[in-house]
């Protein structure tokens, strides 16, 4: 604790192949929107060793902060990862990656780096769908994906602080970076999903208007 609270070094290999999968799905999700279609198996790997040589070459910027290259063990392992979720689960290309979001106290969304920002977050993948309860009713709504690495990660994670934040905000996120869904900002649900990278499985949960603060 004294050398954490001394601002000492954090060794952050052992995230590294989640960081390099992260990477990788970023650009993936952000290629297939540039070119208006899903990506190739082909052009998902080339896109994906692209990502990983830079990160090997070059390291990354996160929170303001230059870090080193991963272990290129790790990095192959992420670039592996993100690969094999790609082939089940590919990007669309009207769906969104690695979406930051700040806020002031009062909830007011600021820049990442204002010195008002007393909460912050990223949202892995964004994206909008109809979605139907089981009654009928329904309508569109925003699914926000969290990708995760380890094993076990799973239904449990959906009750995490981390995506209970994610569904307060989200909209609020979505809505700063002025992306274009189609339809405006008019949803009627929100689907929260953990994405497995290990087992590719997908968890999901939809919380519709009148769920109460409680069960959020």
């Amino acid at each position: 604790l004294d050398y954490a609270d001394a601002g000492g070094p954090v060794d952050r290999d052992v995230f590294a192949v989640g960081v390099v999968a992260h990477a990788c799905l970023e650009d993936l999700a952000g290629a297939a929107r540039a070119k208006g279609r899903r990506l190739s198996d082909t052009e998902a790997a080339t896109r994906a060793r692209e990502t990983v040589t830079r990160l090997l070459s070059v390291g990354r910027e996160h929170g303001g902060k230059v870090e080193p290259p991963p272990p290129p063990d790790a990095a192959f392992e992420g670039e592996m990862l993100a690969l094999d979720w790609h082939a089940e689960h590919p990007c669309e290309p009207d769906t969104f990656a690695e979406l930051r979001g700040a806020f002031a106290r009062d909830w007011t969304p600021v820049p990442w780096d204002d010195a008002r920002a007393r909460f912050r977050l990223i949202l892995d993948y964004a994206y909008a769908v109809d979605e139907r309860d089981e009654e009928g009713g329904g309508g569109r709504v925003l699914v926000i994906r969290d990708y995760k690495s380890a094993w076990n990660a799973g239904t449990a994670d959906l009750d995490s602080l981390q995506m209970r934040a994610q569904a307060v905000a989200g909209v609020l996120i979505v809505a700063a970076h002025h992306h274009d869904f189609g339809e405006g900002w008019d949803f009627a649900g929100l689907r929260l999903e953990i994405g497995n990278l290990r087992t590719r499985s997908l968890k999901s949960r939809v919380l519709w208007p009148w769920i109460s603060a409680d069960d959020m």
